[in-house]
């Protein structure tokens, strides 16, 4: 049943996080989000911010383990804060409303902590009801946790470190010019059937092609390699901050005993070649084969689409609809398509390949 499911309002923790403030909610499958909006309101009631939850701007992702959809409306992308206690700059709001727009109903409506509480609306799609208080264990500027409202007892806030529906799509961005035997394509054009060369078993064919349009902007933005970070196929690419990327360095040998690995390209974000490019909104681009694959976009080694809880979950529920179908056993996660090509690095690791 459609709930706030998180929020995240503390904006000490939110730079202690490097996760901003937002508002989580989750629908079942069968709601539409369409019907459903997000209205922050201020202490005397007025409406501020009005969120429509099919918002392009709106991360959506899937939570497996509630079989949930998950919407994210984050001040990244809308350019607000949650208040605890009272605040009087705009953008600060005191209130949070979910309600159905289709029925008119007000599914939740809360304030936090202290300051003001017990707000009624006087405007807005909310108008008449009033807030119910959640409190919290400390202060704002010592929140370590996020108020979540999960399953299987949605009803009741608990208090646990950030957990909302984050990317964890594995994607190129547009104009990634990938190599195949009859030599570079754009990945915008590639269909299933189409070979493509791997570094491990040659020309392979495209088992499913994906697309997604996504809000990339804090968290979300792609990262852009630069030539001199082993492109020479074209320009700059663009791939998502999960996508992972192929690194040879005799120093992993020492450590993990393989000189080959795998890196996110959030985890070289910063580093020399690699910039962080935020935008309004960015199509990105997924090539599956029949095990995970080592492919060449720009002249640069990196990784094909993985199936995972993970990556499932970023996939909007229109895209997961169509996967269920195509690929129905590959639905559960887990490791169904085998061993990743290459092990992967953690954030700590990647520190490694520095030199």
């Amino acid at each position: 049943m459609a709930r706030i499911s998180e929020l995240h309002f503390s904006n000490s923790y939110a730079t202690s996080s490097g996760v901003s403030e937002f508002v989580e909610v989750a629908l079942d499958p069968a709601e539409d989000p369409a019907n459903y909006s997000i209205v922050l309101y201020n202490a005397d009631g007025t409406a501020g911010l009005t969120v429509a939850l099919d918002d392009p701007a709106v991360t959506v992702s899937f939570d497996a383990a509630s079989g949930e959809n998950v919407y994210v409306i984050s001040t990244d992308s809308f350019g607000f804060l949650l208040t605890d206690p009272d605040s009087a700059r705009p953008g600060n709001y005191e209130a949070v409303s979910l309600v159905d727009t289709s029925t008119s109903t007000v599914t939740n409506f809360l304030d936090i902590g202290g300051g003001t509480t017990g707000i009624t609306a006087v405007d807005g799609l909310a108008a008449g009801a009033t807030s119910t208080n959640v409190a919290t264990p400390t202060a704002p500027r010592d929140a370590t946790y996020t108020i979540q409202f999960n399953q299987p007892n949605p009803g009741t806030a608990s208090f646990a470190a950030v957990s909302s529906g984050a990317s964890g799509a594995i994607c190129f961005g547009p104009g990634a010019m990938i190599r195949t035997p009859s030599g570079l394509h754009p990945v915008e054009v590639l269909r299933p059937g189409d070979l493509v060369e791997t570094a491990d078993h040659g020309a392979r064919p495209i088992r499913w092609v994906g697309r997604s349009r996504v809000d990339a902007r804090g968290q979300h933005a792609p990262i852009e390699v630069h030539a001199g970070t082993s492109l020479s196929e074209g320009g700059a690419l663009l791939v998502s901050p999960n996508h992972r990327l192929w690194a040879c360095n005799p120093r992993l040998a020492l450590c993990f005993g393989d000189s080959e690995a795998l890196v996110a390209a959030k985890h070289m974000r910063g580093r020399p070649g690699y910039l962080c490019r935020p935008r309004r909104a960015i199509v990105y681009f997924h090539l599956m084969f029949d095990r995970h694959e080592l492919i060449w976009a720009n002249g640069c080694l990196s990784e094909s689409f993985y199936v995972s809880d993970q990556s499932l979950g970023a996939m909007s529920p229109a895209q997961r609809a169509e996967f269920a179908v195509l690929f129905p056993a590959l639905m559960s996660g887990g490791t169904p398509l085998g061993a990743l090509a290459r092990p992967m690095l953690r954030r700590r690791e990647s520190a490694l390949l520095a030199a």
